[in-house]
């Protein structure tokens, strides 16, 4: 069993219990969830009670619910969110810009802007060290009212096999972007999964085209009939094309620029979109004891490994994506996740139509 420690406002331990059952699910594109059932003693006050952590576990639970056990009564259920899901929640206002910039520093900006809300003293990212992969520095700009500060970091961080994560460092909220480590370099560092190898238990294979485009129609300055249009077709020869709707309005062309140097810019926007498009493949994996125990250590979530399945000659280099860790009745499985995220029904229609 595991320890569960419960924080109040402040951040300051109020309680330390001994888990029965626990699911613990980090995600590498939003914010993940928990589930504990602890037991429980007369002295435990969960009113006072808004966060909590573990002993093996790097985020902090926001505590959304809890009930008592109507069946044992020594024990409460307690489920919840990662403190991130603040963060992803916090509106970006007034516009953002910055060009030339790593994702590090974006996210020091970002967060010291928007997020003081929070109510705790916050720990901003830092650079990690050498050998760590970081993108080429790039440029953004939010312009609308109600984008949301971690849906930008983490629509930024994870195309590069980044996270975002918050953890407690003292009375203060310390803000990381997760990064990852390239484990298929053939080098000590090298992380494999296999089945011939016993380190799978169960796997599953899942592609997923329903989100999938391959012909973006970009719709640039100008009303009815004078409004210009770029057909972006990146279709293979005989394959069905679904379309995307591009809404580049805010492309004008600039006094002096040529139509052929405005339609290159409407060309590139609907590449760029449609890069959001993908099919994807997603791999899942339910990994051996002693394998779970290295994580944190020679691996971790957002890194680059090996997967093998051998039976059906499947091998994939993918990032981890999202661990899953369940503890019940007395066993304990870790599942991981890997390639891209399948979005949910609601983020395909609105993804289609926006």
């Amino acid at each position: 069993m595991y320890d569960v420690i419960f924080l109040n406002d402040n951040l300051e331990t109020e309680y330390r219990c001994k888990t029965i059952d626990y699911l613990w699910d980090s995600k590498l594109y939003e914010p993940g969830e928990f589930q504990i059932q602890i037991l429980t003693d007369d002295d435990l006050d969960l009113n006072v009670c808004k966060y909590v952590i573990t002993n093996t576990k790097r985020e902090i639970g926001i505590i959304e619910r809890w009930e008592y056990d109507s069946a044992n009564h020594n024990t409460v259920l307690i489920a919840g969110y990662f403190i991130e899901q603040l963060l992803y929640k916090s509106v970006v206002y007034p516009t953002y810009s910055t060009y030339n910039t790593n994702i590090w520093q974006i996210a020091r900006e970002m967060c010291s802007t928007y997020l003081d809300d929070l109510g705790h003293d916050i720990i901003l990212p830092t650079l990690p060290p050498d050998g760590v992969i970081s993108p080429a520095a790039i440029g953004i700009t939010y312009q609308q009212t109600g984008d949301y500060v971690g849906t930008g970091l983490y629509s930024l961080a994870a195309p590069c096999g980044y996270g975002v994560a918050i953890t407690k460092a003292g009375t203060a909220l310390k803000i990381d972007i997760l990064n990852y480590h390239d484990r298929t370099t053939g080098n000590d560092d090298e992380v494999v999964f296999s089945v011939d190898w016993n380190s799978i238990k169960n796997y599953d294979v899942v592609k997923d085209k329903s989100n999938y485009r391959n012909l973006a129609v970009v719709a640039g300055e100008g009303e009815g009939a004078a409004r210009i249009f770029e057909v972006v077709d990146i279709s293979k020869t005989g394959e069905r094309k679904a379309h995307l709707w591009v809404d580049a309005r805010d492309l004008q062309q600039e006094e002096g620029e040529g139509i052929a140097s405005y339609r290159g810019k409407l060309r590139q926007r609907g590449l760029e979109k449609l890069a959001e498009y993908v099919e994807i493949d997603n791999v899942e994996i339910e990994i051996q004891q002693e394998d779970a125990e290295r994580i944190g250590v020679d691996y971790n979530l957002g890194d680059i490994v090996w997967v093998v399945i051998n039976p059906h000659n499947l091998i994939y280099k993918m990032k981890i994506i999202e661990i899953e860790d369940v503890y019940n009745q007395g066993k304990r499985s870790t599942s991981l996740v890997f390639g891209d995220k399948i979005p949910s029904q609601w983020e395909k229609a609105r993804a289609i139509f926006r």
